[in-house]
């Protein structure tokens, strides 16, 4: 089976980033037998559960407790969700992805640089 995720990110991974400008490029991800999770520099977190997990709980916590929590039904084909963290501000996350007694955490840093304005005197 984790072949199937191995191929399944692969794919995903060229499908989503062919469809992008080439200054975005998948920053990181993680794959187990279950699921497969990573972050893309567009500032997307993509979850792929595999049919063998049942549900997942998605959580998505910064410094002051929980922006997102999601609850994922699987049922019988694999399913993929896409989160935008675009509207989030600067900081620190973490995104938890609970499948049964599995927890994977990744840590997420959001930090866009001051939008650069001109000021001119006519």
């Amino acid at each position: 089976m984790n072949a199937f995720f191995a191929l399944l990110l692969v794919g995903t991974l060229h499908t989503s980033l062919s469809a992008e400008t080439p200054s975005h490029t998948t920053s990181s991800y993680v794959a187990n037998e279950k699921m497969a999770v990573w972050v893309s520099s567009d500032q997307k977190v993509h979850l792929v559960l595999g049919p063998e997990s049942t549900s997942a709980e998605v959580r998505l916590v910064d410094k002051h407790g929980e922006y997102l929590q999601q609850r994922i039904k699987v049922h019988d084909r694999a399913v993929r969700q896409n989160y935008d963290l675009s509207a989030l501000p600067n900081g620190t996350y973490e995104l938890q992805v609970r499948t049964g007694q599995q927890t994977i955490r990744k840590a997420i840093v959001i930090s866009q640089p001051a939008a650069q304005r001109v000021v001119t005197i006519s």
